[in-house]
């Protein structure tokens, strides 16, 4: 028993004095240096986990956090028992969807607007299990280079409005070209509010930096719960499977045995948030 808690002890207070000197050095003086592609490579073999072991936070996250989902589900993918858990705290949640859930309506036989009125509807219905107001939809029918800076502005205000004290958003190396959009336009509109906040960068179609982790083993179903609303996107893919495993994955770091689900998120402070994302993106 004494041994046990010995060993806890060492991957708890170890990893994180490790962790947070390796993630300074490493971003400062290792990814910077690499182009593009190499990065994509590079952070899709996952040989991060030998440089940079994340430390658990415990929700809330302040009074108010702010989802910025760039389709309808990330907001659950992404970050669906974290923000469970900040809410269970008493803490606030907003959610932002940017883009308006067209594009496979083709594929599926329905119209561009009976897609979009079915994914909004999903995102409603999430928040709603989520205990808060519906979503604010941008409706963008796409996001490239092209309107970054018009979501930046977009983002710019919401976040005026609502000032949050920690907001949620994509990672800029996820393998997703939208995803990526977004986030960049999260940095511009940060950059240009100056807000204080805590930014905290999630895992869909990837694998983020990870520096912090959450553990949502209290709230893993209903996570499972919040992604399966979304029911046009889970008939051919089963994201609450796939994603309770990669929760189920991330708690390796962690042993294990403390943990079973894990959410894993780049944390960065606003003003470093958007260097980061500047000098990947540049």
């Amino acid at each position: 028993m004494f041994r046990n808690r010995i060993r806890r002890v060492y991957r708890t207070i170890l990893p994180w004095i490790w962790a947070r000197r390796n993630y300074k050095f490493f971003l400062t003086g290792s990814l910077f240096e690499l182009d593009r592609k190499t990065q994509a490579v590079f952070h899709a073999t996952n040989i991060l986990k030998r440089y940079i072991k994340p430390i658990q936070v415990r929700p809330p996250f302040g009074k108010r956090c702010l989802v910025v989902a760039p389709h309808s589900d990330d907001e659950a993918i992404g970050c669906g028992g974290s923000v469970l858990s900040h809410l269970s705290k008493n803490g606030d949640a907003r959610i932002i969807i940017v883009q308006d859930g067209s594009g496979a309506e083709a594929a599926i036989g329905l119209s561009r607007k009976e897609l979009i009125e079915i994914r909004e509807q999903e995102s409603i219905e999430c928040a709603k299990r989520l205990g808060i107001e519906a979503p604010r939809f941008l409706r963008y029918a796409r996001v490239g280079v092209d309107n970054v800076s018009r979501l930046a502005a977009d983002l710019e205000g919401i976040i005026m409005e609502y000032q949050p004290d920690a907001v949620f958003g994509p990672f800029i190396l996820d393998h997703n070209y939208e995803h990526e959009n977004v986030s960049l336009a999260l940095a511009l509109a940060l950059e240009r509010t100056g807000l204080d906040v805590e930014v905290y960068s999630y895992e869909v179609w990837g694998l983020c930096i990870p520096n912090v982790a959450v553990f949502i083993d209290e709230f893993i179903d209903a996570k499972c719960e919040l992604i399966a609303c979304f029911k046009s996107q889970t008939r051919c893919n089963d994201y609450a499977h796939a994603f309770k495993g990669l929760a189920m994955y991330n708690s390796l770091q962690f042993g294990a045995i403390d943990t079973k689900y894990v959410e894993r998120f780049l944390a960065l402070p606003g003003n470093e948030y958007v260097d980061f994302v500047k000098k990947v993106a540049g």
